[in-house]
């Protein structure tokens, strides 16, 4: 059983993910979950070559609207046969004083009424007067040019002097207003290198650029669907990718998207619209039809529905942010935020399915066994086979011995070997 498997969560993700597909496939197709559908024991292998290559295919296609053009994927993927390919991003912000300005403020207006009285005669006369009084403050501002350039390239080995340029925008500018001679932001920060090992992933696209990844399964350390050398390998990329792509996101929604609120101009810009979700193509789908897995064709219409899903996102974006060039938080920005959101859902979705093709694998055991099988029960197991293997005199016993000074002395301890949890004596020869 996969320890941090939670089974509400994928199921949650996998019942919205259904229902789109179930838009994309012809009536004759019926997708389900893979545990509803009787299957075979080498299905399960199947399923989790199929679920693979989708996650890695989904990898390239969101890549490849980063600046991966197949060109530059070609070259990643000769460069892999012979050394390492890294995709490295990095950021350079910097903080410049502009000027000072004063600039006078009009507040409250503040009115006075006042009367006066006179006698004429035996007569009183009054008469009131109001005046209009405006507070006006002057106040010290300080401008401030705030920049922000980034760039993500691709190199082999150790040297960048053959990288590969794949997203390089313009430097971005934004004027701040501060009411304090303190910079609002410090006058140098170089972030990065934010580095990813590629070197697994492009070895596992075809002719094509589609994925060829596969199980061995007569790898000797080959034990499950799941447990066996190719896909620990899968996983340690998705999880590697994840973990980069949440640091480049993390970059922008900390240290760029915050520079908005204080600008001189201030923008209204829906930001969480950067981080919009598109369908994610990864999932362990059988057809009830047929009893069978997805065909090639079922695979690349999901793949499809999957590319004009994320490029309806980008194509959203582009209505919300600006797109001049030099803007700090331009439409590039954005989508460059949605698509390294995106990738962490690929990711997180590909170790998800892998992982529930082990959680169903433990649960037809424990079906057909009619109970988990503990440490305990295989005490027990043991215990009772033991006691037929053994005459009594040779029989393991429990491991507990007194410790004593020397024949005659009462003990002062005793050496044991207990289980935990327990604590139980562990029987020795």
């Amino acid at each position: 059983m996969v320890s941090n498997f939670n089974d509400r969560q994928f199921r949650a993700r996998f019942d919205k993910a259904l229902a789109e597909v179930k838009t994309v496939l012809d009536n004759t197709k019926s997708p389900v979950l893979a545990e509803d559908v009787q299957h075979a024991y080498t299905d399960k292998y199947v399923l989790t070559d199929s679920m693979t290559n989708s996650a890695l295919a989904a990898l390239i296609s969101t890549l490849s609207r980063l600046g991966l053009t197949p060109e530059a994927l070609e070259k990643l993927k000769v460069w892999s046969k012979d050394r390492s390919v890294t995709l490295r991003f990095t950021a350079e912000q910097r903080c410049t004083f502009l000027c000072e300005t004063v600039r006078t403020v009009e507040g409250d207006t503040i009115e006075t009424t006042s009367s006066t009285t006179s006698r004429i005669g035996q007569l009183l006369h009054g008469k009131e007067s109001t005046t209009s009084t405006t507070i006006k403050t002057k106040v010290k501002e300080y401008s401030w040019r705030f920049t922000n350039s980034y760039k993500l390239v691709a190199f082999q080995g150790n040297t960048t002097e053959d990288a590969v340029t794949l997203y390089a925008p313009p430097q971005g500018v934004l004027e701040l207003v501060t009411r304090t001679e303190q910079p609002p932001r410090p006058e140098v920060v170089a972030t990065g290198p934010m580095d990813l090992n590629a070197t697994w992933l492009m070895q596992q696209l075809g002719e094509g650029g589609e994925g060829a990844f596969g199980v061995v399964r007569t790898d000797p350390k080959c034990f499950t669907p799941r447990r066996n050398p190719q896909v620990e390998a899968a996983v340690d990329l998705l999880q590697r990718v994840q973990q980069w792509s949440e640091r480049v996101t993390s970059f922008f929604s900390r240290s760029v998207f915050p520079a908005l609120q204080q600008a001189k101009e201030r923008q209204e810009i829906d930001l969480e619209a950067a981080r919009g979700a598109a369908f994610v193509p990864v999932l362990p789908l059988f057809d009830e039809a047929s009893s069978t897995h997805l065909t090639l064709d079922d695979v690349s219409a999901i793949a499809a529905h999957h590319a004009s899903s994320l490029d309806a996102k980008l194509e959203g974006l582009r209505a919300i942010f600006p797109s001049e060039e030099g803007s700090l938080v331009s439409v590039r920005e954005a989508c460059l935020c949605l698509l390294s959101s995106h990738l962490v859902r690929v990711a997180q979705a590909g170790v998800e399915c892998v992982d529930y093709v082990e959680s169903m694998l433990a649960k037809q055991v424990v079906a057909a066994i009619g109970k988990a099988v503990t440490l305990d029960d295989m005490t027990k197991f043991m215990a009772h086979h033991t006691r037929k293997l053994y005459a009594p005199s040779y029989a393991p016993r429990p491991f507990c011995y007194d410790i004593r000074r020397a024949p005659g002395y009462s003990p002062e301890g005793s050496l044991t070997i207990e289980t935990t949890p327990g604590p139980k004596l562990v029987n020795g020869m």
